[in-house]
Formats: structure tokens, C-alpha cells, sequence
């Protein structure tokens, strides 16, 4: 929820008004509510008293939400730029826990792609923690969505998912991956940040503070435009990794065709019913001339059961990577074996259809060879002519080229 825009703090503003204003793109969304009710105002006028921790001089306060403000500060005793988090003082308890956790699953993580924590504790009555000020741009705003070459999207996402498999392998979900939670600097890295609606799965989350997957009756945590169906549903045991995964294929979807994957508009409930019950689209309907691999990649991603998405976030990684470099798929072997299964079991189905079908594949690639053949005896002829008609008495040899 906090950023530094490299233009200004002013911009930073106007993209958390933006947030503010668009209720797909809240953190917390309650499933029967109308989007104007959905949580307390963002910018509200409350005063701010907040004065920042011992061993740290605030400068700017560069935003401010329902749970509290973030500031732009300098660390004292090393003179480095930091951002301050700090929660109201009148935050609920449920914001609390929220910052704890926040606090808590960031102080798992090392990885160059994921904010990193430098402190916390409490202030002026108020909790707070400090991290990274990071100097980027949110990935839709940096990069213009459904424009321009897919080459910077899909690695942008690519080093996402380098981090958020770092994080899965601490134990970590994020759960509320989208755009305005993932920064490109301006050197091309990419950094995570929000991980206040995370929580611990596996073997780590045994150490872990109570779960905040229900906020209160009729209410869900993630941001709806790129919810897994899993999470929409309320389906709690099936979150997981995969459900990482989903949201990546969905900021994926939405920096390559514009769109997400399913409409946000509505009531928050017509929307999760969407997420639920419809197909997604490829991203070349929505974009037309996007390669047949890329939508098999995003459309693994987005698989609607958990487990025909990628097996972990690496594997996607190293998917969006081949695809850079134009290499096969693993999406798109696991079409093709798809397909091919399909037509197989038809066929199979109709034992008249088999010899019949044999018999002309049969004909078909004699016709194939044939015709290879006759082409490369066509072409051979023709060089041998252009030889010899370049040795004739009274012409200078003449340069010939071979494909």
C-alpha cells in the first residue's frame, strides 16, 4: 500500500486515490455489500499526530488508507531513506493483527524481489514498522496494459514469481498479489510488497500468529479482479500456493490484454460468481495476435482447479522464461498431449473411423514425401544450371547462393 513514485509523491497519491476510488481493488471486500460500502474511507480527514519512532526524522507523509499513514523518513544513524507504516491510533484490533502479521511474515523473507523489514514497535500509541523505500512504479502504470511488446511484461511477471517462490519457500502466501503490489525500479527489478493479508501454510504456520482469512461473517480477504476461485468460493483448505500462482497468471493477463480475466463490475457477489463459474477467455481474444504459447501459458496459470495450474511458482518462472526465448512450453506439451488424448478417445470410440483414418494419414504423408522430394530435385537442377551457366565463354563467374 505504500510506494515511492520516481516522478513524485504527488503521483503516489493520485494512484492510492485511484485505488481508493475503484472497489474491485480493495483489500477487503464484503461479499453482499454495494462497492461503496465495502470499508471505512480511504482518505478521510483525520488529524495525524504521528511524530515517527526515536532514531528516524519523518519527511514526507506519501500516502495514507483505512489502516493508517506511510511516510518517507530518514534512518539516523545511517542516513538512509526508509518508509514508516504506522496504523491509527483509533485502528480496529483486527488492523492490528493485520500490521503484526505484516510484520511477521516479512521478517521470513530474503530475497532481493521482496521489501525488506528494517524495524517496528510502537509510537505515540501507535504500532508502525519500517522497510525499504522502494524508488518504482506499480507494474500497470509502468507498463502500459494490452500496448506495446509482451517481452517486458512477461519478464517483469517472470521475476515475480522468482519471488514469490522464495516466499513460498518460507512458509509465506501472499494473497493479495496484483499490480499496485508489485514495483518495477528503474534499473528493471522487481519488489513485492503488502504482505498484510499473507499467512504461513505448511509446516511453517504452526509458528505463526491466528489466521485472518475471515475478517467477520460475509466478508473475504483478497482483492476480487484477481482472486483465485478457491479463495472467491471460501474454499479455505484448498489456498495454497497455487492460489499465488493464479494471481500471477491473472497480473499477467492484465498487463497483456488490458482486462482481467473475469469483469469486476457488478456487485461484489455477481463478481466472485464470475471468478466461480466462468471460463477465462484466452489472451488472444482479448488481444488478437498473441502467440497460441502464451495462452497456454496464462491459461495454466489461471486453470480453475488448483491442481492443473503450475506445480510452484518456479515452474511458471522458468515457462515465461522459455517463452522469452522461444522455446517449447511445458503449457504447451501439456495442450498438445490435451488435445491429442482427446482425439484419441474419439476415435477410439468409433472403430470404423480407425482404418479409414490410418489409410488417409498414410496417403497424406506419401503425398508430403513426394512432393519433398520433387522440390529438392527441382532445386538441385536449378543450381546445377546456374553453375554451368556461369562458366560460359565470355561471362565472368557470378556468385551463387545456397539456403
Amino acid at each position: 500500500m505504500f510506494r515511492r513514485e520516481t516522478s513524485g509523491v504527488q503521483r503516489v497519491r493520485a494512484a492510492m486515490s485511484r485505488d481508493a476510488r475503484d472497489s474491485t481493488d480493495l483489500a477487503v471486500a464484503v461479499c453482499e455489500a454495494e462497492p461503496s460500502d465495502l470499508t471505512e474511507p480511504m482518505f478521510g480527514g483525520e488529524s495525524n499526530d504521528f511524530h515517527g519512532p526515536a532514531g528516524y526524522t519523518l519527511l514526507n507523509e506519501i500516502g495514507r488508507g483505512g489502516m493508517g499513514f506511510v511516510y518517507e523518513a530518514v534512518q539516523v544513524a545511517t542516513g538512509r531513506r526508509v518508509a514508516i507504516k504506522a496504523l491509527r491510533e483509533s485502528g480496529s484490533p483486527w488492523s492490528r493483527r493485520r500490521l503484526e502479521r505484516e510484520v511477521e511474515m516479512l521478517a521470513r523473507l530474503d530475497h532481493p524481489g521482496i521489501v525488506r523489514i528494517i524495524d517496528s514497535g510502537l509510537s505515540g500509541g501507535g504500532s508502525y514498522f519500517v522497510m525499504d523505500l522502494i524508488d518504482g512504479r506499480p507494474l500497470d502504470t509502468a507498463i502500459t496494459p494490452g500496448q506495446g511488446a509482451t517481452a517486458p511484461a512477461i519478464e517483469a511477471v517472470a521475476k515475480a514469481c522468482d519471488a514469490v517462490a522464495h516466499a513460498h519457500s518460507r512458509g509465506v502466501l501472499h494473497r493479495d498479489l496484483k499490480p499496485s503490489n508489485i514495483l518495477i525500479t528503474p534499473n528493471g527489478d522487481v519488489r513485492i510488497l503488502d504482505f498484510g493479508l499473507a499467512r504461513a501454510f505448511g509446516a511453517f504456520r504452526g509458528t505463526a500468529a491466528p489466521d485472518l482469512t475471515l475478517h467477520g461473517a460475509g466478508e473475504l480477504i483478497g482483492t476480487i479482479a484477481y482472486m483465485p476461485p478457491e479463495q472467491a468460493d471460501g474454499r479455505w483448505a484448498e489456498v495454497g500456493p497455487a492460489s499465488d500462482i493464479y494471481s500471477l497468471g491473472a497480473v499477467l493477463y492484465k498487463l497483456l490484454t488490458g482486462r482481467t480475466p473475469h469483469s469486476p463490475t457488478g456487485s461484489p457477489r455477481t463478481a466472485l460468481n464470475r471468478i466461480s463459474e466462468d471460463p477465462v477467455n484466452a489472451p488472444s481474444r482479448r488481444r488478437p495476435g498473441l502467440s497460441a504459447a502464451i495462452d497456454a501459458v496464462v491459461l495454466k496459470a489461471l486453470a480453475r482447479n488448483p491442481k492443473d495450474r503450475y506445480a510452484s511458482a518456479a515452474e511458471l518462472a522458468d515457462d515465461l522464461r522459455r517463452l522469452l526465448r522461444g522455446e517449447p512450453t511445458k503449457a504447451r506439451r501439456d495442450t498438445l498431449a490435451a488435445t491429442a488424448g482427446l482425439a484419441l478417445g474419439w476415435m477410439l470410440r468409433r472403430p470404423g473411423l480407425i482404418l479409414s483414418s490410418a489409410a488417409l494419414c498414410g496417403a497424406l504423408s506419401l503425398a508430403v514425401i513426394e512432393h519433398d522430394r520433387a522440390a529438392f530435385a527441382e532445386s538441385q537442377a536449378a543450381g546445377l544450371k546456374a553453375r554451368v551457366s556461369a562458366l560460359a565463354p565470355g561471362r565472368p563467374p557470378q556468385p551463387t547462393f545456397q539456403w
